[in-house]
């Protein structure tokens, strides 16, 4: 193994391009096809077009990781996630600490569930080559709305719950892992304080988009995964993770089948969603503790 003999900055050199060539060769198939796609108006044609763009990921993470395996020496230590299948749709959240977690994510469940997928950030759209890559493969982008904005402007309160029914009629074409990072942001120190969070090493969950997701595609998704990322020594960084600075990630994962008391009108009906906010808080309350027992 390379990552022996070479230094850490070499190391994340290295890897780097690894990530820039898969970006580079996925991209590029992702954007022939897609222009195949829509130059040949035929349903069928469409659809098959539709199969080889959601095999692109599979194909992304297939690269990255033969270059972190071949340059790192990240032990990724995976506790529970039996009897997972790529032929069911699943509702996943996971902590949130930076964008290693996509690559991370990527990595443990790839040829272990259905192709993943995660409602983008719309300024993510113009990242050059990325951004329209991942919207031509059906990833769903979406403008969040602050509390000042809707405030400013009230006609723009639901608009969020309107473009994830519209967003998530796509997910129902083939079975789909969707993943749905519950705090909204990557945990900072300062957005903890300024957040006033109750938790150690957490934001506070935002039970909206989870409740959403289920609420629209309720005929579909048949199981939950709640997913507790655990960076050791605290290094999470991208550039930890490409340098194999970042020695160990523990994953946890749990499931649960999606019942009917996870179901509900969380606009219209209150008691259901303090319920629901309440069972997500629990949750997160878990997930403190089993980060915090791993960093003692």
């Amino acid at each position: 193994m390379l990552a022996r003999f070479l230094p850490a900055i070499l190391r994340g050199i290295l890897t780097f391009l690894v990530h820039i060539l898969a970006i580079l060769s996925v991209g590029s198939l992702v954007y022939i096809l897609g222009l195949l796609k829509y130059l040949i108006p035929i349903k069928s044609w469409q659809r098959k077009c539709d199969r080889w763009l959601n095999t692109m990921p599979v194909l992304w993470t297939d690269i990255n990781d033969w270059g972190m395996r071949l340059l790192t020496q990240t032990e990724i230590k995976i506790i529970g996630g039996e009897n997972l299948t790529r032929n069911d749709w699943y509702l996943l959240t996971a902590n949130h600490c930076s964008w290693t977690d996509v690559l991370i994510l990527y990595r443990v469940f790839n040829h272990r569930l259905p192709v993943l997928k995660f409602f983008m950030k719309s300024q993510l759209l113009w990242v050059p080559i990325l951004g329209w890559g991942c919207w031509l493969i059906g990833y769903p982008f979406m403008k969040r709305y602050t509390k000042e904005q809707i405030a400013k402007k009230p006609s723009l309160k639901g608009k969020d719950l309107a473009t994830t029914k519209k967003l998530c009629q796509r997910f129902k074409q083939m079975p789909m892992t969707i993943i749905s990072f519950a705090e909204g942001t990557r945990y900072t120190a300062e957005k903890a304080k300024r957040q006033k969070t109750p938790f150690k090493h957490l934001l506070k969950p935002r039970a909206g988009g989870l409740a959403y997701t289920l609420m629209t595609m309720e005929d579909y998704l048949h199981q939950f995964i709640n997913v507790t990322l655990i960076y050791r020594e605290g290094r999470y960084k991208y550039w930890d993770y490409l340098t194999g600075r970042l020695k160990q990630v523990v994953i946890i994962v749990k499931t649960q089948p999606i019942n009917k008391e996870m179901l509900g009108d969380y606009v219209n009906d209150r008691e259901y969603r303090v319920k629901f906010q309440e069972w997500l808080n629990q949750l997160w309350i878990e997930k403190d503790k089993e980060i915090d027992n791993y960093w003692q």
